[in-house]
């Protein structure tokens, strides 16, 4: 059995390629009913470069 999704729950696609981030910030899903954001990252630095809400509970 699934677990149960709640408004608060928070999911995050983490990517270190700028063209990735842009796909899933254009191409967000239809039908989904979470909090899915999309984290661009730089693996060199350490660093959070930007994070994008891309789908609503």
């Amino acid at each position: 059995m699934l677990p149960n999704i709640y408004p608060d729950d928070k999911f995050t696609i983490v990517v270190n390629n700028e063209e990735v981030f842009h796909y899933f910030l254009n191409r967000p899903p239809l039908s989904l009913r979470a909090n899915l954001y999309v984290m661009l990252i730089d693996l060199d630095k350490d660093r959070i470069i930007k994070e994008e809400q891309i789908c609503k509970y």
